[in-house]
């Protein structure tokens, strides 16, 4: 997962989640990113992000900070789990 998070660029500024109204469009952004690290199924059941060493987790909790913009990113600041902060973006 390492060797490809250096491959995966980060996200535009139009796809960062900003607001309610581009919920979706940073969702399926997301999706595409984490397909290409091979964790789609953390969209689904973010449960698996326990699983991945705390390395990747690291890296997967990065690039969810990095997919926001400044407002949701506040939420996220103490988040240590990935798939707690994914759940705080998704409710």
């Amino acid at each position: 997962m390492k060797k490809l998070f250096k491959k995966v660029y980060s996200f535009l500024n139009l796809y960062k989640l900003q607001e309610p109204e581009n919920f979706d469009q940073w969702k399926q952004a997301l999706t595409i990113m984490f397909r290409a690290l091979g964790i789609t199924q953390f969209i689904t059941d973010p449960s698996i992000g326990d699983t991945l060493s705390d390395a990747d987790q690291a890296i997967l909790l990065i690039l969810l900070k990095d997919s926001c913009s400044s407002s949701p990113q506040a939420a996220l600041a103490w988040q240590t789990a990935p798939a707690t902060a994914y759940k705080l973006l998704v409710q």
